[in-house]
């Protein structure tokens, strides 16, 4: 790339990954007592080389090995060289990392034969750290070579014939912590893994690197790039969000709620934030880009605000399909394609309305996904009431239920009985999507497709039904929140201190007049006793002094004039004080009933009072909305599935053909 403030964050975040990763799993076993014995039994029958059998197993067979932890090494350590010898900082320290690393990750099969091993490009860097050879750690050009001779080695020491499992795995761990250049135990009791287990392995080497590399030798700058990592030229696009009233207010106006949400307890909202990053990712508010993203440590809530944002976007695509006379209406024939000798299938593809509501989750751990593909179509996830209202009849799980979104075949593919319909299945690996495909082929999906009692224009209207459930009860919200925060009492408050200020001017105005006028009495008072001067024996002429005073007179008499005009103003000013005070005030006596309504139906609004509570009570808060909408949000969820189980149903040799497609 050749914006160099990009480059030195992508070299800087290519460091973060290439040393992350590589830390004992949680769940990781001392390779000791039962674990131990049954590793030595497993070897001595293992008379089969498996690495050959397990080849021939078929997708379906359950593969087991295990994972040892070799060359143990504190985090912390890495952390503290790369402190001292990349940086050259030596300060202590503080808040210590207690975690650990390993150097080596030995795999067997159940028959504790070789399979292979995975270096963890951290315990790589840290090596090359140690040995100061810094070009190498950041770079890594001989860590493929380092690792493939490293497992030749160890190959040799484990599958050597005859030999004791534990001698074998005692002397790995030697050259491991001899190789590495740590200082480790003897006692294989002491070495730690993952026993017996079918899952992959966990990912031990970050697969951003890769893809950080070929940003950084692209020739052209990416404006999606630049903008993901803050470096957008468009500054006056950039917001402080947390803290902007006016934004927040607006983005999250009662009738920028997404339409749909997931049906979990319709008393528990999203907080403040929460649905403020579902509105920005639904494009509700000002705030339309090709990225989005979401910032928080665990258990900050982000997972449940996908569930929202799942939910809104079957319901959109619903609305295009409620347009439709017909499901087949919303499909266009490509061409026939022919799958197998003498076999075709007809071609389609959706209608553009209908296009670009996929989404596909997909992360760096794998027990993320894997977390969302099981937990989203669960019955547990469904819930219209919290755990301690049990006994109330929970209407979103028995509707969808009735819906019955295709559970068995979930709970087939998921390897579960609780599953409420098939809303998502995993499909990252090839072993999940083999799983798939072998418990929905085309004849099962046929039939599955065949069975259900539903209409089209049943469900078609149903749906809209709940649609303008939802849109007149936004109304209802809308129109109440607008009469309230027209009645501010703080405005009331604020037009009495102008009041006021006013009433002040004008007795100063007032005042100032007075001392004016009693100058210009004063004055004309000494006008009339001050001697003239005297000419010949009849007639006396005025001196320069009662010029002077007059002209004084005729000044002052200007600025009473000034001042009286000014008065005239400050009167009037205080006239319209009063008239928006008296408005208000009747304002503030008429949505009394309507603001007891709304304390009555818990519903906060964006005012003063809520914005004067500390950041964390109004994270607990969400302003313009309603259990009301919630449960017709959530009911509006519902109804668009059942509206798509119609639609595929009705629509069975398009999407049966389409699976067909997919799965050949």
């Amino acid at each position: 790339m050749k914006n160099k403030q990009a480059n030195q964050i992508l070299r800087a975040w290519d460091l973060a990954e290439k040393i992350s990763g590589g830390e004992l799993d949680k769940k990781a076993k001392w390779f000791s007592g039962d674990i131990r014995k049954t590793a030595y039994q497993k070897r001595e029958s293992g008379t089969i080389n498996e690495k050959i059998s397990q080849n021939n197993q078929s997708s379906d067979q359950h593969v087991t090995i295990s994972l040892l932890y070799l060359g143990e090494y504190k985090k912390q350590d890495l952390r503290d060289s790369i402190q001292n010898i990349r940086f050259r900082d030596t300060e202590m320290v503080q808040n210590r990392d207690p975690a650990k690393g390993y150097s080596v990750a030995l795999i067997v099969n159940s028959a504790w034969s070789f399979q292979k091993i995975e270096v963890p490009y951290a315990a790589y860097f840290y090596l090359k750290l140690r040995q100061e050879n810094i070009e190498e750690a950041m770079h890594g050009q001989q860590y493929d070579d380092f690792k493939s001779q490293l497992s030749q080695q160890l190959e040799e020491v484990i599958d050597r014939k005859r030999a004791d499992l534990a001698e074998c795995l005692a002397l790995a761990n030697q050259i491991v912590l001899k190789t590495f250049k740590l200082a480790g135990t003897r006692n294989v009791g002491q070495l730690r893994g993952l026993f017996q287990i079918q899952d992959e392995p966990p990912m031990l080497n970050s697969f951003y690197t890769e893809d950080i590399e070929r940003v950084l030798q692209a020739s052209a700058d990416d404006s999606l790039l630049l903008k993901y990592l803050g470096l957008n030229p468009d500054v006056a696009t950039k917001q402080e969000v947390d803290q902007n009233r006016d934004f927040i207010s607006k983005l999250l106006d009662v009738e920028n709620l997404p339409d749909g949400r997931w049906p979990g307890p319709e008393k528990y909202f999203q907080s403040l934030m929460q649905q403020v990053a579902v509105n920005v990712i639904r494009d509700k508010g000002p705030i339309k880009t090709d990225l989005k993203t979401v910032n928080g440590p665990p258990g900050t809530g982000k997972t449940t605000l996908l569930q929202d944002v799942f939910a809104d976007t079957i319901v959109q695509q619903a609305k295009v399909m409620a347009q439709l006379e017909k499901p087949m209406d919303g499909f266009r024939r490509i061409k026939p394609i022919e799958l197998f000798s003498n076999c075709k299938y007809n071609a389609y593809e959706l209608i553009p309305a209908l296009q670009g509501y996929g989404i596909v989750v997909t992360s760096n751990n794998n027990s993320a996904v894997a977390n969302i593909s099981k937990e989203f179509p669960s019955r547990n996830k469904i819930r219209q009431y919290p755990n301690e209202n049990r006994e109330k009849q929970d209407e979103y799980r028995t509707q969808l239920e009735e819906i019955d979104y295709f559970s068995d075949l979930a709970n087939r593919i998921l390897e579960t009985a609780d599953s409420w319909g098939m809303f998502a299945v995993p499909m990252g690996s090839k072993a999940n999507q083999q799983k798939v495909f072998k418990h929905i082929n085309h004849g099962v999906l046929k039939k599955q497709l065949s069975v259900y009692s539903d209409s089209w224009a049943d469900a078609r209207q149903n749906f809209n039904t709940a649609l303008e459930a939802v849109h007149q009860e936004k109304a209802r919200l809308h129109r109440m929140i607008s009469i309230v925060e027209r009645a501010n009492p703080s405005v009331v408050d604020q037009a009495y201190l102008e009041l006021k200020v006013v009433d002040e001017g004008i007795e100063v105005l007032n005042q100032e007049i007075a001392n004016l006028t009693q100058k210009i009495e004063n004055i004309r008072h000494r006008l009339v006793t001050l001697p003239k001067k005297r000419f010949l024996i009849f007639w006396q002429h005025e001196t320069p002094t009662h010029d002077s005073l007059r002209f004084h007179i005729s000044n002052l008499n200007k600025k009473i004039e000034g001042l009286n005009e000014r008065l005239t103003d400050r009167r009037k000013e205080r006239r319209h004080v009063v008239h928006f005070i008296a408005q208000q005030e009747k304002i503030i006596r008429e949505v009394e009933p309507i603001q007891k309504q709304l304390e009555k139906e818990g519903i906060v609004v964006f005012n003063d009072d809520f914005w004067r509570q500390p950041n964390d009570k109004r994270q607990q808060s969400l302003p313009n909305n309603s259990r009301v909408l919630q449960n017709k949000r959530a009911k509006l969820f519902i109804a668009a599935m059942r509206l798509r189980k119609v639609f595929v149903c009705e629509a069975r040799v398009p999407i049966s053909n389409a699976w067909e497609f997919f799965a050949h």
